[in-house]
């Protein structure tokens, strides 16, 4: 019996003695070692690179708004939903834009009211009876107000860009708004994985 208890006591103080290297073995290891260093990278979600997007052209608007030289070229931007779709998209256009859009439109209504469908020929050479022709004087009035919109929209287009040229080169503020919204839609873009070429 005292050899087992002899050899219980052998083999406890060998475990002890173990455990106790052990130990110390893994605080000098720890204390040697540097610590493990993790680096995590995020992308900001697509999300969030949109609303960058929206604010940076925000911002190149008011900017433009103040520093052009007539009111009639200022921007104004709305939500609007296109026809076949649901989702409301953001349309910018200048006063000049909307003014010549409501003109026309005014024009094609008083076109389709006036006119009732009813077109009258002049009279035809030689005693003829002048011809009546359903519906051609409000093709003929919708046709005309729908290119004169055209024609005023594309003029205040083209003075919007040269204007625009114009504040580029001779305001910083508005050269800064132009370049911050270019990068904001270069990250954009990067982000959808689009690029240049598509």
């Amino acid at each position: 019996m005292t050899y087992i208890r002899m050899s219980l006591a052998i083999t406890s103080a060998a475990f002890l003695t173990h455990v106790a290297d052990s130990a110390r073995a893994q605080s000098v290891s720890s204390q040697a070692e540097p610590p493990e260093e993790i680096t995590v990278r995020g992308e900001k979600p697509l999300e969030q690179y949109r609303i960058e997007l929206e604010v940076a052209r925000e911002e190149l608007v008011e900017a433009y708004n103040e520093a052009n030289s007539t009111d009639r070229n200022d921007i104004v931007c709305r939500n609007e939903r296109v026809t076949g779709t649901r989702m409301p998209q953001r349309i910018c256009r200048s006063k000049a834009q909307s003014e010549a859009e409501a003109s026309a439109s005014m024009s094609w209504l008083r076109s389709m009211t006036h006119s009732a469908g009813r077109y009258v020929t002049p009279p035809v050479a030689g005693g003829g009876a002048p011809e009546v022709l359903p519906a051609v004087n409000a093709s003929i009035g919708a046709a005309g107000a729908q290119s004169g919109a055209e024609m005023l929209s594309a003029e205040s287009r083209a003075a919007i860009e040269a204007e625009l040229e114009t504040l580029k080169k001779e305001n910083r503020q508005v050269y800064r708004a132009i370049v911050k919204y270019l990068e904001a839609l270069d990250e954009y873009n990067r982000a959808r994985g689009v690029t240049a070429e598509q």
